[in-house]
């Protein structure tokens, strides 16, 4: 398997580690009660179907008997998903396309750390970490995280100025390959050249610790520089990414 299928089935598994799965002989499908309004929590991947009404139909009565809207997300290289595309619009589900760029780690960081910042990964929902997600993004975020911490695959560095959590970010594996995510900033410090020095070192940490191959995404482009200046070199395999629900 090539590095853009390693991506791919990362990608398709890494719900794992904060929401339940069921599998089907046609694919994934994830749900957690805890995380009702998280789509990443809540959705199925619909990967190899031999009948493709009949799984959209198993997908629609799944997640109705849940309380939760059907939702199905879409990953592979351009052109391969148009049959499920097609019979989930027959279906009557809406479609919404993710303009998102894959990057891959190829060279050193260029970032220069800040040395106001003590960063270290944290291993248990810290009061105060919750609590700047909360504020910063919403709570839906926060549970999330609050669930990962319990996967020992899960890293959440964080970045403490003068004891106070203000930035964060993450590495896991996921399949094959290690993924960057939970990236933020506390928003009373943002543009202060936190994040830059965080994604620095969790470039760092990924090499001393995990090893391998480190991939993320993106669809903000100043995120977009920073990751560049971190080392980090967009994919180059065009990949068709959507979702696709029913209200």
């Amino acid at each position: 398997m090539g590095l853009v299928q390693d991506i791919i089935q990362g990608e398709i598994v890494f719900p794992r580690r904060f929401a339940d799965v069921e599998e089907r002989d046609y694919g994934l499908l994830y749900h957690t009660a805890e995380i009702p309004d998280s789509h990443d929590g809540n959705h199925a991947c619909i990967l190899h179907p031999r009948d493709t009404a009949a799984a959209i139909a198993d997908v629609q009565d799944f997640y109705r008997r849940r309380g939760l809207a059907p939702r199905v997300y879409h990953l592979s290289q351009q052109g391969d998903g148009g049959g499920l595309r097609l019979a989930l619009l027959a279906a009557g589900f809406r479609f919404g396309e993710q303009a998102i760029e894959f990057y891959v780690h190829h060279r050193p960081s260029c970032i220069t750390p800040n040395a106001e910042l003590t960063i270290q990964r944290v291993r248990s929902p810290l009061p105060e970490l919750l609590a700047m997600i909360e504020q910063s993004d919403n709570r839906r975020a926060m549970n999330v995280v609050h669930r990962s911490l319990a996967c020992p695959d899960f890293h959440l560095l964080v970045g403490f100025l003068n004891g106070q959590p203000v930035t964060m970010a993450a590495v896991e594996r996921a399949g094959p390959v290690a993924r960057v995510e939970s990236v933020l900033t506390h928003k009373p410090y943002r543009g202060k050249g936190y994040a830059r020095a965080m994604i620095h070192e969790l470039v760092r940490y990924h090499s001393r610790v995990l090893g391998g191959t480190l991939c993320l995404y993106t669809d903000n482009p100043t995120a977009a520089r920073i990751y560049e200046e971190a080392g980090f070199e967009k994919l180059g395999v065009p990949l068709e990414c959507w979702s696709a629900w029913q209200d």
